[in-house]
């Protein structure tokens, strides 16, 4: 299960930049992932939830949402949208494509509570 470790670089992404703007809490977080990065949201939430257990970050609540996989046919200039993990373009069937999303995996907000002073 590669999403215990994802989470884990994700707990310590989080913990830095609490950091860095003085957070106090953590409220949500949401977390891009790729089509192609196969992680399974559930799973990613679970463990997640398992390694914020009793310490501060407990509590928060973590969004997961799926990029899906885009590229762009370098025949016909196409860009397209895959469902179903099909590397040719729909357009001219041809298989010289180039991936431009949905493969990785990205913090895109943190709602925090910030320390009063």
């Amino acid at each position: 299960m590669h999403e215990m470790s994802i989470a884990e670089g994700i707990i310590d992404i989080l913990r830095e930049e609490m950091h860095k703007h003085n957070a106090r809490a953590l409220k949500r977080v949401t977390v891009l992932v790729g089509k192609l990065s196969m992680v399974v949201p559930e799973s990613l939430t679970f463990c997640f939830q398992v390694l914020v257990e009793g310490t501060d970050l407990e509590g928060a609540e973590l969004i997961v949402e799926i990029i899906p996989l885009r590229g762009v046919c370098h025949d016909c200039g196409k860009p397209f949208e895959s469902q179903d993990y099909v590397f040719e373009c729909p357009a001219c069937k041809g298989p010289n494509i180039r991936l431009t999303d949905g493969q990785g995996i990205y913090i895109s907000e943190m709602e925090i509570e910030e320390r009063s002073e």
